[in-house]
């Protein structure tokens, strides 16, 4: 997963994510079947999460209406 670099999460998620897998693989080899995909729900609702928060902070952002970069994100996500 990537995090904006407005967000300056980006490397405090890596850690906190790496930490948090280590421990649950150490949990799975010494017997938990569950945890690996435990894991995955976890950070697929985290970065769901995040996603919202951040369109919601792009859409307050007015200054630059025929920049690209503003109209890409002012834009209708696609869902499938």
């Amino acid at each position: 997963m990537a995090f904006d670099p407005m967000a300056s999460q980006g490397i405090a998620k890596a850690l906190d994510h790496g930490k948090r897998a280590a421990a649950d693989i150490a949990s799975h080899l010494a017997g938990d079947a569950f945890l690996p995909e435990r894991l995955a729900l976890d950070l697929e609702r985290e970065y769901a999460a995040y996603r919202a928060t951040r369109a919601g902070y792009y859409r307050i952002e007015k200054r630059w209406p025929r920049s690209v970069f503003w109209k890409r994100r002012h834009e209708k996500p696609v869902t499938s």
